[in-house]
Parts: C-alpha cells; structure tokens; sequence
C-alpha cells in the first residue's frame, strides 16, 4: 500500500470492528493519532482529508497520483507508525496481506 489517506482508513477500522470479535478501536484510534502526531503540519495536511471527501470512494488500483501522502516520503519513525496504523487497522491477517 503506498498511499495513507486516513479516511479510508477510518472506514476500514469501521469495517474491522465488525468483522473481528474483539474491539479494535481502541488501538486503531491511539495508533492514528500517533501517526498523525508524527507528521509535519505539512505533511499532515496531505495526510487528512474531510471524510465527504470524493477520495475516499475512489478505490481501484489503477498505478496514478492520488490523494494522500506516499510511505515513501515518510521518514522512518514516521512509516512505522503508518503501519501500525494498518496493523491495528486490519488485524493480523488482513496486514499480512499487504505486505
């Protein structure tokens, strides 16, 4: 996954809440804040969009610019606290899969 767009990440922890038998939001929430606590205002800004933001339902996985900031520009602490985000997000199983 190269993009974070944290909406759509909010929808997934939504998603993830139903579909595994305990609840992850705690975690979800705590590692996004602290994703977003890492940031630069800067870089912040690319990171969040509004939730009714068109973005977030354009899902297909055509190679493009979209919204959102790369893993790639992100520092190292930073990338680790993105992917804890996405591991809390998606459980074990569902990380797995994007690596």
């Amino acid at each position: 996954m190269r993009y974070i767009v944290c909406t759509a990440l909010g929808v997934a922890m939504h998603a993830t809440a139903l579909a595994q038998p305990d609840n992850p939001g705690p975690a979800v929430i705590e590692a996004a804040l602290a994703f977003l606590d890492s940031l630069e205002p800067a870089q912040r800004e690319e990171a969040v969009l509004p939730f009714n933001s068109e973005a977030r339902l354009d899902w297909h996985y055509v190679p493009r610019d979209r919204p959102g900031i790369s893993l790639k520009r992100l520092t190292s602490d930073q990338k680790e606290k993105a992917l804890e985000l996405m591991r809390a997000a998606l459980g074990a199983k569902g990380f797995a899969k994007t690596e």
